[in-house]
């Protein structure tokens, strides 16, 4: 990203008490009805068993009467870009380019790269107004929970199965 979300005052201790810019959650939509959700996935959510928690979310969303489901695939994928620096602008861009969308949900953080990138990008859509959910495997949630911590603790997390494909 282009700006750190945790600094240090160049007199400050590096081992001592990071300075942030604490950040609220963007408002939460009241009703599911009638929107429209981004499914923003690196692919592994068309993978194994997770294909069948896929399924679910989204009988559940249309349940709920959602308008519509962009279904996304999350570009670049990370054998191009493995930098934060470039991966997050390049898919914030790749997302509000295309149709408007009323919330997010990102997936899957099944590994510590992914899990990172999903957080980051989950703190970018909040940012921006956009509320925003991550899914992560039992594995990884505390990962994601912890880099999130810093600067947003309330970011929404799911929790699935690991690993995803037994």
């Amino acid at each position: 990203m282009a700006e750190c979300v945790i600094t240090y005052s160049p007199l400050e201790n590096p081992l001592g008490n990071p300075t942030f810019e604490p950040l609220p959650l963007a408002n939460r939509l009241p009703s599911l009805k009638g929107q429209t959700i981004l499914l923003l996935n690196n692919g592994k959510l068309t993978l194994g068993k997770t294909t069948i928690f896929t399924d679910l979310l989204k009988q559940r969303l249309e349940k709920e009467e959602v308008k519509e489901i962009l279904d996304e695939r999350l570009l670049p994928v990370p054998e191009e870009y493995a930098d934060l620096a470039l991966l997050v602008p390049k898919t914030i861009k790749q997302i509000t380019s295309g149709p408007r969308f009323d919330a997010a949900i990102l997936g899957l953080g099944d590994s510590g790269s992914f899990s990172v990138r999903i957080v980051f990008l989950a703190l970018e859509l909040e940012r921006m107004g956009i509320p925003t959910v991550g899914i992560y495997t039992e594995a990884l949630a505390l990962t994601a929970a912890t880099v999130a911590a810093a600067s947003c603790p309330d970011l929404p997390i799911v929790t699935v199965m690991h690993p995803t494909w037994s």
